[in-house]
């Protein structure tokens, strides 16, 4: 029998020794956390045929997002394939995705090289000792972590790569409590950093100031837009990545109501934006506005006209048909939806400006902002979570406490005036 010529063989189909083998590529994540491709090859196969039928069932399940090396099962080729497996199958937020995606550096490096069937119990405890006392993670970033450990692992114990889990009956390791009980107890570290009203006229003042010393029309248009974004987000109490992505046809003027459905994912880059649903189920809500806001919002789109026309063809024309109130101001990617990364630079630069430390507040204390502000003008607690989309928030309560404090104080003289001394 003639032997059968290389270029005859089928794509990506390699001889090797006596039987033939199929090459494919497997998404990675490395060290740093960056996504990369690794080459690797299907087990040995009598003919090139079979070797090639293997090789396409890969490339499909790949494509779906649902292969996993079953004989090459090293950590750290195998923890992101089956993260993006355990992402389909719990329909994971696209940010929670995101997250996993990078604190899944931490294991990649420590078990980097280690076959998943070969990590014991007792490698898995080191591990998380070591992100306590070589990564100085927090308790609760380490809880998080352990949690997608053990989705992940349940995955491979399903699929018949290992007998059980290591991460079974681990011991999360605590911070150490303080003992001293007696210690004094401030009550301003517990409480965020927002701006008072005369705060945020000072910033908002010195960005304003920033517009009209601009050296050109990009940088006014700029400011001007940071400006509005600021205000609209103290006065509503929406999240930035729901201001990036705010449309025209998601503000009822006349009844004075923004619908929020959306929020911006950039992780990946603004080029790869994508939008998906906000951050929880209750973060999908109608927030009320003032007339005030409205005419806020209205001076925004009339200015990104303008900005559009300046910029001309190279505007950003979504697939989707959507128009941003809100976008990127520069010469690369103009008109796609403005970065919460920017608007946060923006920010600190108007804080120093306005004489505060830098990084004060980022764009989501602006939220605690609003907090503040409706808490002085008697708001109830209730109303402003259902504005800022929260159905139990800390924070939010202890902002809320903090500013009524001097009101508390006065309802508990004015019990005392109205009981009197019954004693």
């Amino acid at each position: 029998m003639a032997r059968r010529k290389k270029d005859a063989l089928p794509p990506n189909v390699r001889r090797r020794g006596k039987g033939y083998t199929y090459r494919y590529s497997i998404p990675i994540i490395t060290e740093d956390g960056k996504k990369d491709r690794k080459q690797t090859d299907t087990p040995s196969y009598p003919t090139p045929e079979e070797a090639y039928k293997a090789g396409i069932l890969i490339e499909a399940q790949l494509v779906q997002g649902n292969f996993i090396d079953e004989d090459k099962t090293v950590f750290n080729l195998w923890a992101p394939q089956m993260l993006v497996y355990h992402s389909r199958i719990k329909k994971l937020h696209l940010n929670t995705i995101h997250t996993y995606k990078y604190s899944l550096v931490h294991p990649c490096t420590f078990f980097n090289g280690v076959k998943v069937k070969d990590i014991t119990p007792n490698q898995y405890q080191d591990f998380l000792l070591w992100l306590q006392d070589e990564r100085k993670l927090a308790t609760k970033s380490i809880e998080s972590l352990h949690g997608l450990l053990n989705a992940l692992f349940r995955h491979a114990v399903q699929r018949g790569q290992i007998a059980t889990s290591p991460s079974i009956g681990a011991t999360i390791p605590r911070e150490e409590d303080q003992e001293d009980f007696d210690m004094d107890f401030d009550e301003e570290a517990d409480v965020p950093n927002f701006l008072e009203k005369e705060q945020l006229a000072k910033v908002i003042s010195a960005a304003k100031q920033k517009a009209e010393q601009a050296a050109t029309s990009l940088e006014s248009f700029d400011w001007r837009q940071f400006v509005r974004a600021i205000y609209i987000m103290a006065h509503t109490g929406i999240r930035i990545g729901e201001l990036c992505v705010l449309e025209p046809k998601k503000i009822n003027f006349k009844k004075l109501k923004i619908r929020i459905s959306a929020t911006l994912y950039d992780k990946e880059g603004l080029s790869n934006y994508q939008i998906g649903p906000p951050k929880t189920k209750s973060s999908r809500r109608l927030v009320d506005i003032s007339d005030r806001v409205a005419a806020v919002i209205e001076a925004q789109i009339r200015d990104v006209k303008a900005f559009r026309l300046m910029v001309g063809p190279k505007y950003h024309k979504n697939k989707e048909g959507r128009e941003f109130i809100f976008v990127n101001p520069t010469e690369q990617l103009p008109g796609y939806p403005m970065r919460p990364t920017r608007l946060n630079e923006m920010l600190d630069k108007a804080l120093v400006a306005a004489e505060f430390p830098s990084k004060f507040i980022t764009a989501h204390g602006l939220r605690h902002t609003y907090t503040s502000l409706s808490a002085e003008v008697g708001v109830p607690l209730d109303d402003i979570r259902k504005q800022l989309g929260h159905t139990k928030d800390d924070l939010t309560t202890r902002v809320y406490l903090h500013v009524t404090e001097a009101r508390r104080r006065a309802n508990v003289d004015k019990l005392d005036s109205y009981i009197g001394d019954l004693l």
